[in-house]
């Protein structure tokens, strides 16, 4: 890829410029879109999981106060997996650095660009491409830790209701 240097140094084509434009715009779009979708999921997943953990530790508990510690156990150990992916789906919630579509105003607020020629918006064009690449891969890298923190919440979530069976199993069976 071009340094800015190399960039401002090259003799640009206004229509590729504009399609390079175009194709940044619409993949931060895309990663923009994919963070809202996560945090969607994340925001549904997290109430759920949170209900779910406060349940199966009230019936651990009930369970342990009548003295049936198999049950309690089991229920409290699926409770802290339920919790362990509540804590997932928050840090998918936390605010992360993520591209912006548009550009500074100071980007264009500068003698020579503001009132330069009219090739100065193809120059600029391809200035906003240039830090659209930085943003992109940004944002794209949050939204592969969001997707990782996701998928191992629900596989927690997943695998409770087996793990409650069969921690019941193996206490009962002490």
């Amino acid at each position: 890829m071009l340094t800015l240097q190399q960039l401002s140094a090259l003799t640009l084509n206004a229509e590729v410029v504009k399609e390079a434009y175009a194709q940044a715009e619409k993949r931060l779009t895309d990663a923009l879109d994919a963070k809202k979708v996560f945090e969607e999921k994340a925001t549904i997943f997290l109430n759920a999981f949170v209900t779910l953990a406060v349940a199966l530790f009230s019936g651990g508990a009930a369970f342990f106060q009548n003295g049936d510690t198999a049950a309690g156990g089991a229920l409290a150990f699926a409770a802290v997996l339920m919790s362990l992916g509540a804590i997932l789906f928050a840090y998918v919630l936390r605010p992360d650095e993520y591209g912006m579509l548009g550009s500074d105003p100071s980007m264009w607020l500068n003698a020579g660009t503001i009132d330069g020629p009219a090739t100065a918006t193809t120059q600029m064009l391809a200035y906003i491409v240039f830090y659209h690449s930085d943003r992109i891969a940004v944002s794209t890298d949050n939204n592969t830790r969001k997707a990782k923190y996701l998928q191992i919440g629900i596989e927690l979530g997943i695998s409770a209701p087996f793990a409650l069976a069969l921690i019941y199993l193996l206490l009962r069976a002490l």
